[in-house]
């Protein structure tokens, strides 16, 4: 089942416009006189409509996640068999997967159900062209990534491939609960939170259409949610007059944003850290031609 949260929705002004009225006689000019008055009063009202739609800014990147349980019960066992380092313990099963085709097409990151805990934080990634499994320790992260972009991307990525790498090393590594792109959004967090866990809140026997546990990838830019849109609407007059929004300098939070740098794509983007903090970071990643991670970096930008 793919499920791409953030898919764009773009805002357009209003197509406005009149009609042509053609009469003869002493009313022409009384109607002309009317139909320019009509004419100013609509461009009036396309004018405000498109002004205060155009308040939330859309970002152009998103992330796509594929999420699925249907997973080969013979993995777990393939992978042990090769598996031959002692610092990873042996799986019981593999439950679900997650794919990202914007960064790594036809490479699941599966999640593990382990005999023992892992010494450090674990990350398995199996990938099915080439049926390899690859294991991802966080001290070894950026090294790791580098070996999933290697020989993928021949010709070199894109500008939206480069986000998309960068975005899923962002989550892997260090699990911002949110990412966000205005000031309102940290009024709105909590609020979203509760939202999105009580709207797809997972029934008995199914499997949920938005992971409620990651709901941090599905706000991630919520310019692109009509859910997130009503929210906004709905607490926008509270959002206004919030003393901690007035507080927060502007251009402390941006929108994603992908810069090309000789060989390299330096991606950014503001989250907030797991956790109670109310810190706001920003998430610095470099990201070569062919895919593979150079650096990736965080940045406390501002405690609220």
């Amino acid at each position: 089942m793919s499920l791409n949260f953030l898919d764009p929705i773009r805002l357009s002004s209003p197509l406005c416009g009149g009609k042509t009225l053609r009469r003869s006689g002493s009313a022409l000019s009384t109607l002309v006189l009317l139909t320019a008055t009509a004419l100013v009063l609509i461009l009036a009202s396309c004018s405000e409509k498109s002004s205060s739609g155009n308040q939330i800014p859309v970002s152009s990147y998103d992330l796509t996640i594929v999420y699925s349980r249907d997973l080969d019960s013979n993995l777990a066992a393939d992978f042990n068999k090769r598996n031959v380092d002692d610092l990873i313990p042996r799986v019981e099963r593999f439950q679900s997967s997650r794919e990202f085709p914007g960064a790594f097409p036809g490479v699941k990151l599966l999640s593990a159900r382990f005999q023992r805990p892992p010494a450090e934080n674990l990350d398995i990634f199996y990938d099915e062209s080439a049926d390899r499994f690859y294991s991802i320790f966080g001290k070894y992260f950026a090294t790791a990534i580098g070996e999933l972009s290697a020989g993928r991307f021949e010709s070199g990525i894109t500008e939206r491939q480069a986000f998309e790498i960068a975005a899923l090393a962002v989550y892997l590594k260090y699990s911002p609960r949110m990412l966000v792109c205005r000031k309102a959004d940290l009024f709105l967090e909590s609020r979203l939170r509760e939202h999105i866990n009580q709207t797809y809140a997972q029934k008995s026997g199914e499997s949920p259409k938005e992971l409620s546990t990651e709901w941090w990838v599905w706000s991630a830019f919520p310019t692109a949610n009509e859910d997130y849109r009503r929210l906004l609407a709905r607490y926008r007059d509270e959002i206004e007059k919030s003393p901690f929004i007035d507080e927060i300098p502007d251009g402390v939070i941006d929108l994603p944003a992908v810069k090309k740098e000789g060989l390299y794509y330096e991606v950014s983007m503001c989250g907030l850290p797991p956790g109670n903090a109310r810190e706001i970071v920003r998430y610095r990643t470099r990201v070569a031609y062919d895919g593979r991670l150079h650096e990736i970096e965080e940045e406390v930008v501002l405690t609220y």
